[in-house]
């Protein structure tokens, strides 16, 4: 059974992660033939970001990025998508060492995280990093709302189909307001979850963490 949204929900969030800058639309970076590049001790979650990156990016542009532990050398001109955490990913270690992104901002035990994109001399790296890898999660989302999508909890919006990756230039930190960010769905009526089936459930869940709410 498909999911009726028209229960009332109160909401403990907003979305309410706070970013220094504005968010950034219009033209971009051509990242068409991009590689999404995590880190060999990746986790569970920043493999999810980046197999939700691929996906998302198919759905405008018609071309899977790869995912690679690594970058191909001898490659310098494709511009790169690199995500995960100081841990996981050394490119993010070196990144954060010559102080071209500053993790030092964020809460160690948040999910707060950072977007940046660094002009390289012959490519642009595009970089979603936090200190928990579920911040990575939410910055990959963030990013993708930046280029158009939408995420809501009655499903997803796209801007379109045959169309470019475009990046915006970005410097952006983001850190939660609120440690604890949740919706609370009322079971006391027939049009409510009462009627729903375990993968109304799943979708539910799965909105929620597109739209950074955490409890």
């Amino acid at each position: 059974m498909k999911i009726i949204f028209s229960l009332i929900l109160v909401f403990v969030f907003a979305n309410v992660l706070a970013a220094q800058d504005k968010p950034v639309r219009g033209k971009g970076i051509n990242f068409n033939q991009s590689i999404i590049v995590i880190g060999s001790g990746a986790d569970k979650l920043e493999h999810l970001a980046a197999r939700e990156m691929q996906r998302y990016l198919y759905r405008i542009s018609g071309i899977k990025l790869a995912i690679s532990n690594t970058v191909p050398p001898g490659d310098e001109t494709r511009n790169l998508f690199v995500l995960g955490t100081a841990e996981s990913n050394k490119s993010v270690t070196e990144f954060n060492r010559n102080n071209l992104i500053n993790l030092q901002e964020l809460n160690p035990d948040g999910d707060g995280f950072v977007l940046k994109t660094l002009a390289e001399r012959t490519r642009t790296v595009c970089v979603i990093t936090a200190r928990q890898p579920v911040g990575v999660l939410y910055g990959v989302y963030t990013l993708l709302e930046k280029m158009g999508f939408g995420f809501y909890l009655g499903g997803d919006t796209v801007p379109g189909e045959n169309l470019p990756v475009l990046v915006p230039e970005l410097n952006e930190t983001w850190q939660p307001q609120f440690k604890i960010r949740g919706s609370i769905p009322w079971y006391n009526f027939l049009n409510s979850p009462t009627t729903w089936e375990e993968e109304d459930f799943y979708v539910f869940f799965d909105q929620m963490a597109k739209m950074k709410v955490n409890f």
